[in-house]
């Protein structure tokens, strides 16, 4: 194994650590969006993406929407539906699956290559996607598929407990 490759394993190590303990540290003391906040920073420091985009199911979990980005164009984002598996996003919710491609439909800035759709799920049941949008010159097959599993893992609880406290300060309001 090479030094290089060591270095960037504890990289990813001390990545994922700072996301389980942030997780840990917050764990349903944070608002949705201040959490999504804390997760983007910590995975930016793993994956040098330009676009992170967090989708929820609807009530009638019939598709997903777009409740938070950060990074170029997520202004664009905010709000958007993904009704249809013909998107990345739509794809990894359907299949219950990490989905990776090439492609970025409504890019016309040309700011993306590639992208990677993460499904977060409580036990069976996939509850939102976190999509992350690459650059061009960024070759998303170098990466271990492990690691947007590990990711998944540490977010899903983090995202988990900020809806369960918006909705207990709801209804405590």
């Amino acid at each position: 194994v090479s030094k290089g490759t060591d270095e960037l394993a504890t990289s990813v190590e001390k990545g994922l650590q700072a996301l389980d303990e942030a997780g840990c540290f917050f764990a349903g003391s944070l608002r949705s969006a201040d959490a999504f906040r804390l997760i983007s920073n910590r995975v930016r420091d793993l994956l040098p993406f330009k676009l992170i985009v967090l989708y929820l199911v609807d009530e009638t979990r019939s598709h997903l929407l777009a409740v938070d980005a950060d990074g170029t164009g997520a202004d664009e984002y905010k709000g958007k539906n993904v009704s249809s598996v013909s998107e990345l996003a739509g794809q990894c919710y359907s299949a219950g699956k990490v989905e990776t491609g090439h492609y970025r439909k409504g890019d016309s800035a040309g700011h993306f290559g590639s992208s990677v759709a993460i499904p977060l799920c409580r036990e069976d049941s996939v509850f939102g996607v976190l999509q992350l949008f690459f650059g061009k010159e960024y070759d998303l097959t170098c990466l271990d598929p492990s690691l947007f599993d590990a990711i998944a893992t540490r977010v899903a609880p983090t995202m988990l407990g900020s809806i369960a406290f918006e909705r207990t300060e709801k209804n405590a309001l």
